[in-house]
């Protein structure tokens, strides 16, 4: 139909009637991409931020231990206090308990009473350093304090570090009243020296 009269002219591209041109829509025919036999389809970009990231921190992590490893730094071990923590428990200070009092027990005495500590740096932190403490020598071993039933008290250093089948070592026992003393198992300096290396070492253990 022509656009300008409403004429309806066929396939003519002009109106017979009034002369219009007539232009007519042509189809629109959608474009096709060649398609390449055997195409290799194109790879995305992998993103490498994360991986190099964790590289770049393992490397760091791997030249630091290394440079601590080759140095010169002291050995700190598990140190005094961990010694310390391991010892002062509540099961080991009974089980130095039920030692002595079937001890004294053998002996003829029967406490009603008792108190055990562990001697160790943690008692001492608060003034010393671990270099001074080192100089006092001191600790190692277990106080025991038994109150008995004829009113006298059982004092002792005992010394165990737990390892299988290790029995307790009594340092130093001693019965004591308001007017005199009963030594048991008098004290020996060297004793103490021993249970004090042991100590030590066991601190300065990886």
């Amino acid at each position: 139909f022509c656009p300008n009269c409403g004429k309806d002219i066929g396939d003519a591209k002009f109106c017979p009637n009034c002369g219009t041109k007539v232009v007519k829509d042509e189809p629109v025919q959608p474009v096709q991409q060649p398609v390449q036999e055997n195409a290799v389809p194109k790879k995305q970009k992998k993103k490498h931020g994360c991986l190099m990231s964790f590289l770049v921190v393992f490397i760091f992590i791997g030249v630091v231990g290394a440079i601590i490893a080759n140095s010169d730094l002291p050995s700190q071990g598990i140190g005094f206090i961990g010694v310390d923590a391991q010892q002062s428990t509540e099961e080991h200070c009974r089980a130095i308990a039920d030692y002595m009092d079937d001890y004294l027990e053998e002996l003829g005495y029967f406490p009603v009473g008792f108190g055990v500590e562990w001697i160790g740096y943690y008692k001492y932190s608060d003034m010393y350093s671990e270099e001074e403490y080192e100089e006092l020598e001191l600790g190692g071993y277990y106080s025991y304090t038994g109150q008995l039933s004829t009113g006298e008290v059982a004092n002792a250093d005992i010394f165990t570090y737990w390892e299988e089948n290790e029995e307790p070592t009594i340092l130093h026992l001693n019965i004591e009243t308001l007017t005199s003393e009963n030594p048991i198992v008098p004290f020996d300096n060297d004793s103490m020296v021993e249970a004090w290396n042991i100590y030590k070492d066991k601190a300065s253990e990886k």
